[in-house]
């Protein structure tokens, strides 16, 4: 499989994921299994296998933002392997904030661009979240 291909499958899996949370936020499974672990787990297991292998001998590093510049561009697997990490990161965040959005009593259609902008761009989304979970204290659970 090219890096390509791989990029495609991966963003097309991600799509999944994130409609499950989006369009289907009362499904459990879904939610906690297939968005919550199982992709995060399928990501970020890649990202062992494609970037670590990677980082080994190239050039660049994390110390500076010249080093990281030359890092990323120094091998695409290390490009996809970044990619894989937003992505294992910003879905296993995303179905915690919907478990939790769930727990709290906070209506779907807040969530749904507090979501849109975690698969966007994760800490936006992240920080919205917090932001609106202050406004839904923890639900009490009753004896």
């Amino acid at each position: 499989m090219t890096l390509d291909t791989a990029f495609s499958a991966y963003n097309a899996l991600a799509v999944v994921g994130w409609a499950i949370l989006i369009l289907a936020p009362s499904w459990r499974f879904g939610r906690n299994v297939i968005s919550g672990r199982a992709l995060p787990a399928l990501f970020s297991l890649s990202y062992a296998i494609i970037f670590l292998p990677a980082l080994i001998g190239s050039e660049g590093g994390f110390v500076s933002i010249e080093a990281l510049r030359t890092l990323l561009t120094a091998d695409p697997r290390i490009v996809l392997g970044a990619w894989l990490h937003y992505l294992a990161f910003d879905m296993f965040i995303g179905a915690w904030m919907a478990g939790e959005a769930e727990q709290r009593g906070i209506p779907h259609a807040w969530m749904v661009p507090v979501l849109l902008a975690t698969f966007l761009a994760g800490p936006v989304g992240w920080l919205a979240f917090f932001a609106l979970r202050r406004r839904y204290p923890t639900k009490i659970a009753q004896p």
